[in-house]
């Protein structure tokens, strides 16, 4: 009998993203950003970046959708009529 694994986490690429830009900028391990932002080790710094970083990634997104939902609504690529030569 196969057994069912339902409880599966996927992994957030998102917030990895996230977590390893801002571990960059600050000069702190991954393990360190994940920690905070877990709630387990405290630091104002690594918080307060991540949310900055990540405010930021929510207007791309949200900029990102409304690009999109425009260019369904109005097409920029018409295709050119060709002229018949005679």
């Amino acid at each position: 009998m196969a057994k069912k694994y339902s409880n599966r986490k996927k992994r957030d690429t998102k917030k990895a993203a996230l977590v390893k830009i801002t571990a960059e900028v600050i000069g702190v391990s991954t393990r360190t950003v994940e920690r905070v932002t877990e709630g387990t080790q405290n630091n104002e710094l690594v918080f307060e970046t991540f949310m900055n970083i990540k405010e930021g990634f929510d207007k791309v997104i949200e900029e990102n959708k409304l690009l999109l939902a425009v260019e369904k609504l109005v097409p920029f690529n018409t295709p050119t009529r060709k002229i018949a030569s005679n």
